[in-house]
């Protein structure tokens, strides 16, 4: 399984450098923990089984800022509010997208039907982007900042 958790570390040095302007380094750390997220979005997509085509369109962002811990997060999931009709039937696939991801046993024949790992394969593609996109944006707004 990838590492799928990227760590900044520094921060607390980082607001002190800044004179204590912690919303100036909080607001840069998200910015960058987002645009490196959408770099994953992008290849999630990109790799998302295409039976029906609504994974594709319900993956996206969900941005997470816990002040206390001073972690910044954002996950890359199918979204909860998309969902569409196929074949008659309306489905979301926020319910099904993990069994896409890591397979799931068949209804009618009753055998395991492995996953495609579509998000793991989207991490380990461009995780290292995603790692450099987020550096770079958060160097952006920084010196934009000073």
């Amino acid at each position: 399984m990838p590492n799928d958790r990227m760590k900044l570390e520094g921060f607390d040095e980082l607001v002190e450098k800044l004179g204590g302007d912690y919303a100036t380094a909080r607001e840069a750390a998200i910015e960058a923990v987002n645009e490196g997220a959408k770099v994953i979005e992008k290849q999630a997509k990109a790799n998302a089984p295409k039976e029906s085509g609504l994974l594709k369109k319900a993956i996206g962002v969900i941005q997470k800022a816990y002040n206390v811990k001073r972690v910044f997060a954002a996950i890359v999931k199918p979204r909860p509010e998309k969902g569409g009709t196929y074949k008659g039937k309306y489905r979301r696939p926020m319910k099904y997208g993990w069994l896409s991801e890591n397979g799931h046993i068949d209804a009618k024949t009753k055998r395991f039907v492995p996953g495609s790992l579509w998000l793991r394969r989207a991490v380990t593609q461009r995780g290292a982007a995603a790692q450099a996109r987020m550096a770079a944006v958060f160097k952006e707004k920084l010196a934009a900042k000073k």
